[in-house]
């Protein structure tokens, strides 16, 4: 294996995991890590402006 197919497998490895929905822990200072893992952006975006609406 050439060192750019090892620094490819590198990269690819944490890309594929998220995409197929393996990545079950995500750092959140407001959630603990597997309930984070569990919210898509959509929800996290409408939390904050919901936040910010109030104030």
């Amino acid at each position: 294996m050439t060192s750019l197919a090892k620094q490819l497998q590198r990269l690819a490895v944490p890309h594929t995991q998220t995409i197929l929905g393996e990545d079950k822990k995500k750092a959140s200072l407001l959630f603990d890590p597997k309930e984070a893992a569990s919210i898509d952006r959509e929800t996290f975006h409408a939390l904050g402006n919901r936040r910010n609406c109030t104030h």
